[in-house]
């Protein structure tokens, strides 16, 4: 397959969360990348109301917002579907470390490489709650090589302990692992091996809290 070497694949706890990640390894092709056309919801049916996708405008620099399930508006308190993400998010801070986020998936243009971005832990919410819950998101593009948008889906879990992860058996090769993973109390880890961590909700080390949606 095209992208250099392989990158280990993301510590996936929830098998929801496992299926989408098995399903965007199949939709690729040999592929680095699937295109959005290649995503079937219909073949992860168990994740509609926790799916969103995005399709990225380079000549704006903005993420449109295409699809979004019913847990991600439950949580979020807005409602997401059809607008550009700078019409979702008031607060420059917020919108500033999604945009951010969602880049790192991407990849920006002329520099970075897209990646694969996994984070398990709170994750704060638009509305300002901290909901315990699990989030993968993954870079699409048209052309198989150059990312254009990103699915991903976010699982979360209202009043539950976190559970242990699983690791897929499968990777994929020319992509890194973006992994943010924080346990309630406990400070952000770097997980050896990976690309940068994330620290919790996606964002570099020591930034803070995220308080970013979908």
């Amino acid at each position: 397959m095209n992208g250099g070497p392989s990158a280990p694949p993301p510590p996936i706890g929830d098998k929801r969360l496992a299926e989408l990640w098995r399903h965007w390894l199949e939709a690729r092709s040999g592929r680095m990348m699937p295109a959005r056309r290649d995503i079937d919801a219909a073949r992860i049916p168990s994740l509609l109301a926790h799916l969103f996708v995005y399709d990225y405008h380079p000549d704006t620099d903005r993420f449109y917002c295409r699809l979004a399930g019913e847990d991600i508006f439950a949580a979020a308190g807005i409602r997401g579907a059809r607008k550009f993400l700078d019409e979702l998010f008031a607060l420059p801070p917020t919108l500033e470390r999604v945009r951010d986020r969602y880049r790192r998936v991407i990849g920006r243009p002329g520099s970075d490489r897209p990646m694969i971005l996994h984070s398990r832990g709170l994750l704060r919410v638009a509305s300002g709650y901290r909901i315990p819950g699990e989030r993968l998101v993954l870079p699409l593009a048209n052309d198989g090589e150059t990312a254009d948008g990103l699915v991903g889906a976010t699982i979360y879990r209202r009043n539950e302990a976190l559970s242990p992860c699983r690791r897929p058996a499968s990777d994929a090769p020319g992509l890194q692992v973006h992994e943010g993973r924080r346990e309630p109390g406990e400070p952000a880890q770097h997980q050896a091996g990976r690309a940068q961590a994330a620290g919790q909700e996606d964002q570099p080390a020591g930034a803070g809290d995220d308080r970013g949606r979908g």
